[in-house]
């Protein structure tokens, strides 16, 4: 009975030998069981918990620890968007990540990065083109779009979108190098002008864009 089988029931009093048994009951639902009150020895648990993340800064990109979920902090606070292994920062500020692995959450130790300047290059190098998913260019309309480029070099393309108040409002790793268009989903943004950052070539690309809720 129970998960550790605390008791059983091996048998009963009434002699078969009467073959009356089957109209006796037994009333199993009343049985008590009484251990008395003597504790038994501690035993020690073995508890696991996640290990502190960490992050190292090389090649403009910060890149922490394997784990099932991500989130960058820049001064304490969240970063819309960063919940990727790597992230590119554009601000001089303390950084920190927040890893889960399973259940087990854990936070790393702030560090001061100091963003190294990427040059900026015109979007024509890598026939950078930006559209709607009715392919209108320079245009978003809801939470997707199609992005398309040539003459990449570079592995690790990430994008990032930018609002008017600089602000990064959506982060991306691991585009794919390919010519086609690929789409990309967003959360919904607000109407108004924004600008698409590509990270490619040791280079920076950047095009202005309108998004639209309509």
């Amino acid at each position: 009975i129970g998960p550790n089988k605390i008791f059983s029931f091996t048998g009963n009093s009434v002699q078969t030998a009467s073959g009356n048994y089957q109209n006796y009951f037994y009333f199993f639902y009343s049985t008590q069981i009484k251990a008395g009150n003597t504790l038994s020895v501690a035993t020690e648990v073995p508890v696991k918990t996640a290990e502190k993340p960490s992050f190292t800064f090389t090649d403009s990109t910060l890149k922490t620890t394997i784990a099932s979920t991500y989130q960058w902090y820049l001064n304490d606070e969240a970063i819309v968007g960063a919940t990727n292994q790597n992230y590119r920062p554009s601000t001089n500020g303390m950084y920190k990540v927040a890893t889960k692995i399973g259940t087990c959450a854990s936070v790393s130790d702030s560090r001061l990065i100091i963003a190294t300047a990427i040059e900026e290059a015109q979007p024509k190098e890598i026939s950078l083109r930006i559209s709607s998913v009715d392919y209108t260019q320079n245009m978003i309309r809801g939470n997707s779009f199609y992005v398309q480029f040539s003459n990449i070099q570079t592995e690790g393309i990430s994008l990032d979108i930018i609002n008017s108040m600089g602000s990064n409002v959506f982060h991306k790793e691991n585009l794919i190098n390919q010519r086609s268009p690929q789409r990309i989903n967003i959360n919904n943004l607000t109407t108004g002008v924004y600008f698409v950052k590509i990270y490619a070539n040791k280079k920076v690309y950047v095009q202005r864009v309108f998004i639209t809720n309509n």
